[in-house]
């Protein structure tokens, strides 16, 4: 992921994996370990959280501003639905699959929370395709 202003910049993994280019990752995220093992020449910064990773990724930290974010199409998309400037780089650099599992209280908040999800899901079925609940 990256600014979509960026995008004509990175047409394949060369492009990314180069030591001007800053990727950034969250501790601890599923994608960390990956960005740890792929990349060899870029500057990789790891930061707290998800939140922190997404906020520099938009605005920057001390006056530097992140160009990538290895992470999975899905929060590209939820991302990119929240912070249109945020887009998917056409690239695919790992095919691993992964699961996510969604949990919600059993009480009223909880449900309107999954049923609120529930439609998301039922308006995007590309994100989850093989979603069974």
């Amino acid at each position: 992921m990256t600014q979509c202003k960026n995008l004509s910049k990175y047409k394949s993994f060369d492009d990314i994996d180069n030591p001007q280019t800053l990727v950034i990752e969250n501790r601890g995220g599923t994608n960390e370990e990956l960005a740890l093992s792929i990349i060899k020449n870029a500057n990789l910064l790891i930061v707290e959280n998800n939140t922190l990773a997404m906020k520099y990724l938009k605005q920057g930290f001390k006056k530097i501003i992140p160009d990538i974010m290895i992470t999975d199409s899905t929060e590209i998309d939820y991302q990119h639905s929240i912070n249109p400037d945020l887009c998917q780089i056409p690239l695919q650099i790992d095919n691993t699959e992964s699961y996510k599992a969604f949990m919600f209280n059993k009480d009223k908040q909880g449900e309107k929370l999954r049923d609120k999800f529930d439609r998301w899901l039922k308006d995007n079925p590309k994100n989850f395709h093989n979603y069974k609940s």
